[in-house]
């Protein structure tokens, strides 16, 4: 639902908890704040 939102899969991937499925640069260079995690799960 989200992907179909719009949203971006690295938003998804944190919210689903698959850390494991994130790339290294992802991981380490990707940092989102409560409000754009928020924003994202209220698009469903």
């Amino acid at each position: 639902m989200l992907a179909e939102a719009g949203i971006n899969q690295t938003i998804i991937k944190k919210i689903a908890g698959h850390s494991g499925a994130m790339t290294l640069t992802e991981k380490v260079y990707t940092h989102f704040d409560i409000k754009e995690l928020a924003d994202a799960i209220n698009k469903i």
